[in-house]
């Protein structure tokens, strides 16, 4: 088996590992995802999903960064993140990263509806 398909073979079971909500697994699954491919933008944005699944908002917030490090433009991570900053009470963080991504998506109403829900509207 070569390296892609280790990887993917291992994101794979990250994702029915989070499934079943065994999110040790599902992070040391993405983990070696991204030893292996480090610029695999899913791998981290799917392994911050799984910390949250732990409440754990500060890998949270260092995953969706670094999968937006890699991808500028991607609205889903600032949402995420966006949650994840809201969950740990930094409402101004929240709010620029439901902007950001609405302005990515503007038509996204999860987004809009977030936004102005954080913004006390």
């Amino acid at each position: 088996m070569n390296s892609l398909d280790y990887a993917l073979a291992n994101f794979n079971r990250g994702l029915a590992y989070y499934q079943k909500n065994d999110y040790d697994s599902a992070i040391a699954d993405y983990t070696e995802v991204i030893r292996i491919k480090p610029k695999y933008v899913a791998a981290y944005f799917n392994r911050g999903i799984a910390y949250y699944g732990k409440d754990d908002y500060d890998h949270v917030i260092v995953d969706y960064t670094e999968a937006i490090r890699i991808k500028p433009k991607y609205a889903a991570a600032y949402f995420n993140r966006g949650i994840a900053y809201e969950n740990k009470g930094d409402k101004n963080r929240a709010i620029a990263d439901f902007e950001f991504a609405l302005s990515l998506d503007p038509k996204n109403t999860q987004y809009r509806d977030n936004l102005q829900r954080a913004r006390g509207c």
